[in-house]
């Protein structure tokens, strides 16, 4: 009985779709001959709604995935012990130069909870709002930030907040503001693998200032995700397993016993990582050389020399200098500026550095248990008696004595040693408009202290893609077929739309 109701229904159904197709059969003959540009604006819709609903089809096109999650970050996020809370404090009339930030902040969380859906939980409070949520982003270290806005032509000075803690395992980390941090999604997993670690590693650092006139606060502030970072004295090291220690400024004066401390560092299994600026630079723009024997004897111990002299390269940054009358931007040859082709791609240290700033950087001589990082241009020229470094000044002037120099190199094989010939390129006025000196600085430390986990996420910042420089004839060859390509591909289109509902009506 129930099969016999059953057919019943189903020829019922026939019936009443062949009804309905009859009924429409005029109206789909009219729409035959537009099926093909229904076909495709029906399978644009589709894809829309496909992405819009199911984020984890979307497909990231972008060189270097950097709207997708690292495989490194996943991993973390799936073996998460803990539940992870994160408060963001952030004011709803936020600058535009922001909203960016804050979408791509959102859009990473949504992701993380995606992965992890018991994981991750997220408040958002506006203190701007309530004078309580002010009074508890105050204590947690979270300050108003003042940004420059034009409203209605005028120009207004506002305060805003946005800031956020992440709590995890009974532990909380604090990122005053956000806007400083140029890879979110790096700093939420290290921070995250910060708190969880038992054993966080140590970093030492010397440099010319102390630490209250420090010149490198943020890249101190970006080590200390990471590591425990402490002062060093170059006279009393303490031979601490498994650290790294840097240096960074002249180390003008350094003795013998510098000379025997840095060697029972990397005796001992240390990593050493030198950024010295052989030649200094005052004030009035006059340079003279810097006396450091200690320091000289031992990298020459190790197999390498930072010589005496400056590096001229026309690849260069545009620097702002100030005069008496103002002020004025110049491509400056004597902050050379290295680009991709002239980094060692083979090295992990290398991974997501596109470029990278420099100023007054001296070249380096390594045997041949060094490795290149990088190098300078074919064009450059080395400067031994930088008499006259004022701007302007041009590279040509210099002699025709061009060659490609060492600026880094890197040894790993019985020591761990890396040398830069500038220390100024971390300096915070140099890393705010530099990125990849950042990145590069940050490597460095994970690569040395034998953790280069986080390699893969921290060069996925954006790419400093740049248009390669063509002649004249090619611009105007490029331009014509920008001009006419369209109009050909629109009568194409045309001409075949009306061929295909010729031959339909045919």
């Amino acid at each position: 009985m129930v099969k016999i109701d059953l057919k019943r229904k189903i020829v019922r159904l026939r019936k009443k779709l062949k009804l309905l197709f009859k009924k429409t059969e005029p109206f789909l003959v009219k729409l035959k001959p537009y099926l093909f540009e229904i076909s495709i604006i029906a399978a644009i819709v589709f894809l829309n709604l496909l992405v819009l609903y199911l984020p984890q089809s979307k497909i990231d096109l972008t060189r270097g995935k950097v709207h997708s999650l690292s495989p490194q970050s996943i991993k973390i996020i799936k073996n998460l012990n803990n539940l992870v809370k994160i408060t963001v404090y952030q004011s709803e009339d936020l600058p535009l130069e922001l909203k960016p930030l804050v979408g791509n902040f959102k859009s990473i969380l949504e992701e993380f909870r995606r992965i992890n859906p018991n994981g991750f939980k997220v408040t958002y409070l506006d203190p701007s709002k309530d004078e309580e949520i002010r009074e508890k982003a105050n204590k947690q270290g979270i300050r108003a930030i003042q940004f420059s806005t034009i409203n209605s032509d005028k120009y207004e000075v506002k305060s805003g907040y946005f800031g956020l803690i992440v709590e995890y395992g009974g532990k909380s980390e604090v990122l005053p503001v956000a806007g400083d941090v140029g890879n979110l999604e790096y700093f939420l997993v290290s921070t995250i693998k910060k708190i969880d670690q038992k054993d966080v590693s140590k970093v030492f650092m010397a440099e010319d200032n102390d630490l209250k006139n420090t010149e490198y606060k943020y890249f101190r502030q970006f080590l200390n995700q990471n590591y425990t970072v402490e002062e060093a004295d170059l006279e009393n090291l303490d031979e601490e397993k498994k650290a790294v220690l840097i240096l960074a400024g002249s180390f003008e004066g350094t003795n013998e016993n510098v000379n025997k401390n840095l060697k029972d560092w990397v005796k001992n299994g240390n990593s050493l990582i030198i950024f010295w600026n052989r030649i200094n630079i005052d004030e009035r723009m006059q340079a003279r050389d810097v006396t450091s024997d200690g320091l000289n004897d031992f990298l020459k111990g190790v197999g390498i020399e930072v010589k005496r002299g400056l590096v001229s390269d026309p690849s260069a940054s545009v620097a702002n200098f100030k005069t008496n009358s103002g002020s004025f931007l110049t491509e400056y040859p004597y902050w050379p500026e290295v680009k991709t082709e002239n980094m060692n791609s083979e090295i992990p240290v290398m991974s997501g550095v596109n470029s990278l700033s420099f100023e007054w950087i001296s070249p380096i001589y390594a045997f041949e248990k060094f490795k290149i990082l990088f190098s300078s241009s074919y064009e450059s020229i080395l400067d031994e008696k930088f008499t006259n470094i004022s701007p302007p000044v041009s590279n040509n002037s210099l002699g025709k004595d061009k060659k490609k120099m060492i600026l880094g190199a890197l040894r790993t094989d019985t020591v761990k040693i890396a040398v830069v010939g500038d220390a100024d390129f971390i300096k915070d006025r140099f890393v705010v408009n530099h990125q990849g000196n950042m990145i590069f600085g940050l490597n460095l430390v994970d690569y040395l202290s034998n953790d280069d986990s986080l390699l893969e996420i921290r060069s996925k910042s954006i790419n400093d893609s740049r248009i390669k420089e063509v002649k004249d004839q090619q611009k105007n060859l490029i331009k014509t077929i920008n001009m006419l390509a369209p109009i050909v591909i629109l009568i194409l289109i045309y001409l075949f739309t009306w061929k295909r509902r010729k031959l339909i009506k045919f």
